[in-house]
């Protein structure tokens, strides 16, 4: 009896090992430098971001988020044009627009959209701060951000799954009664 427990022990163990290995894989992986030359656009194609930044912007219009003031957003693009015409590669078609929120925020959407706070805007003490801010949600869009953490995920979730179906065989494997095992 008592070796028949052992095994189930071990059993139990080697499943939870195998779990913790295949989730800390994972989360080393989503770590690590991107691989610019993955197979994350494969999953989410540069048309599908576009397509999905179009309908988030057209929630943002709903719902009052957008700020319709055409010289803030013209200043912007100008802004974000200035930066994008250092880049080397083809992109996307960018639209930069200010959010009528007091809050010191920024943020890019699929596609290319990427929308500034008013409160940003009035906090930064120079075009350039403001600059920094609008290069860094741009790098968001350049490195395909969305698209990756979609595969990072699937990944993820397929890594959780493998490790469930361990710990499946390796109770059943006992009968039933790993998972009462005290």
């Amino acid at each position: 009896m008592a070796a028949v427990f052992n095994r189930r022990r071990r059993a139990a163990l080697a499943a939870l090992f195998f779990a913790a290995e295949c989730l800390s894989t994972a989360a080393l992986a989503d770590a690590s430098l991107p691989d610019l030359g993955d197979a994350a656009q494969a999953m989410v194609t540069p048309q599908d971001e576009r397509r999905l930044g179009e309908q988030s912007m057209g929630q943002i219009r709903s719902a009052g988020g957008y700020l319709d003031d055409p010289e803030v957003n013209a200043y912007l693009n100008a802004l974000g044009q200035r930066l994008l015409a250092g880049l080397t590669t083809s992109q996307p078609d960018f639209s930069f627009f200010a959010v009528p929120s007091s809050e010191i925020n920024a943020f890019a959407l699929p596609g290319g959209f990427i929308g500034v706070n008013t409160g940003l805007i009035l906090a930064a003490r120079s075009e350039s701060e403001l600059a920094s801010v609008l290069a860094h949600e741009i790098t968001h869009v350049t490195q395909h951000h969305m698209a990756r953490q979609t595969v990072a995920s699937a990944h993820t979730q397929t890594m959780a799954m493998a490790a469930l179906l361990t710990a499946l065989v390796a109770d059943h494997s006992g009968n039933g009664q790993i998972a009462s095992a005290p």
